[in-house]
């Protein structure tokens, strides 16, 4: 369906990944960004830090999409 089952908002991407308060998605991109110092947005769990090549940046990416991929693969378990 087009509604999350969990809050009852409109379902898409962002939403699932990002943004749903109930699922604690937004929660967990809060204390990502406090813990490392970086204010992660939306671009940044889709296509990481594209504008900068090297290690730390890299890292940051691989870490972010990571923790997208889980909360993407939670979601499907509890829907």
């Amino acid at each position: 369906t087009s509604t999350c089952e969990t809050c009852n908002k409109d379902e898409n991407k962002k939403h699932l990944i990002f943004d749903c308060l109930t699922c604690n998605s937004i929660r967990i991109w809060e204390i990502i960004s406090i813990s490392l110092l970086i204010d992660i947005q939306w671009k940044h769990a889709i296509v990481g830090f594209y504008n900068e090549k090297n290690k730390k940046s890299t890292s940051l990416s691989t870490l972010i999409s990571y923790v997208a991929y889980r909360i993407y693969k939670i979601r499907c378990i509890v829907d």
